[in-house]
């Protein structure tokens, strides 16, 4: 059986052939190196949605030929991070970011965005993506779907609320019968020793005590 074959392989390999930017400026209008159906218009739109300014840092999932993250750095001034799991792209991305000028603040790497990234979560200010997500998402929810039925949950955390349910449970500790009364009691003494501080110290001693309410002077 022959080894499957990436058509993405094919298109980032040829991204920057006058073929490739000819179709590309036929079905879009505009070409920013986009390889799915999204116009420039819809991209920096995209993008106001999320408030990217020149001071944001965007990451890119499935940034492909780098095009889109090239164009948003330079017509937003801010700073993009794409990843895509192809190689041939990754590589044709750090070539154009070069070419434009934005290298500095454009960059790419090989990552697969259905296993977890090498970011810490606050990193970014916003995460942008295009369409080639969709069917990945989609079989990722076909795929919860079907360990939910099985009731699969390992290393999940409805599987690990499942386990801490299983535990035992650690007794309840004790407490006084009048426990409600007494922390009721001590709200309401709070609130006369914060805002009425006279009657606070006018109070008499509690049942059992020899000594009055004793507050804290100030020197």
């Amino acid at each position: 059986m022959p080894d499957p074959l990436d058509l993405y392989d094919n298109v980032y390999a040829n991204f920057e052939s006058r073929a490739e930017a000819a179709v590309r400026h036929s079905a879009f209008g505009e070409d920013i190196g986009q390889s799915s159906w999204l116009t420039a218009a819809e991209w920096l739109r995209f993008a106001d949605w999320v408030r990217v300014h020149e001071h944001s840092h965007v990451l890119e999932v499935g940034s492909g030929s780098g095009g889109p993250a090239v164009y948003l750095a330079a017509a937003r001034g801010c700073r993009v991070t794409g990843i895509d799991i192809n190689e041939h792209g990754v590589r044709n991305a750090e070539h154009l970011a070069a070419g434009k000028g934005v290298a500095d603040r454009v960059m790419f790497q090989v990552a697969d965005a259905s296993k977890p990234l090498p970011f810490s979560p606050s990193t970014f200010d916003a995460v942008l993506s295009n369409d080639n997500l969709y069917d990945a998402i989609v079989a990722k929810q076909d795929e919860a779907l079907s360990r939910l039925r099985a009731k699969d949950f390992d290393r999940t955390l409805l599987g690990f609320v499942d386990q801490v349910l299983k535990m035992p449970r650690k007794p309840v500790p004790p407490v006084a019968w009048d426990f409600w009364d007494q922390l009721k009691l001590s709200e309401e003494l709070f609130e006369l020793q914060q805002y009425r501080p006279a009657i606070f110290q006018a109070l008499p001693p509690a049942p059992g005590s020899t000594a009055g309410i004793v507050t804290e002077k100030k020197s």
